[in-house]
């Protein structure tokens, strides 16, 4: 009875621990999102400098010039990560969102959304 007592105690904390360590791993910072849209974006760059983002609504594609990346992070109910993001395409302004999901493996992103195109909202 005891040898089983000591068992179940020890595979407890092994399951505290497993499930500690599995929420330390899905929980990113603020710096971590930013870092990994960041990256994501000098990655996508294509030779002439521009960030191709396929707009459905508009049936085409933009070829966006890096502005700014804000500030803060907001987490989805799902336990995605997701930013603003500013670019510009000649004199149009938009202003992108950008998701960060952590699956199996490494957080990447995992959705680019046109939130607004010249201060007018695509929602």
């Amino acid at each position: 009875m005891k040898t089983k007592l000591i068992f179940f105690v020890v595979l407890m904390g092994f399951a505290f621990v497993s499930c500690q360590k599995q929420e330390e791993i899905t929980k990113l910072s603020s710096e971590d999102v930013v870092k990994i849209i960041g990256d994501y974006i000098k990655e996508m760059i294509s030779e002439d400098g521009s960030f191709a983002v396929e707009d459905n609504k508009e049936n085409r594609t933009w070829e966006l010039e890096f502005v700014k990346i804000y500030e803060p992070v907001q987490k989805t109910e799902e336990g995605d990560y997701f930013t603003c993001v500013d670019f510009t395409d000649g004199n149009d302004r938009l202003d992108v969102d950008l998701y960060v999901t952590k699956t199996e493996g490494n957080p990447k992103v995992s959705d680019v959304v046109i939130h607004m195109v010249n201060g007018e909202s695509r929602k």
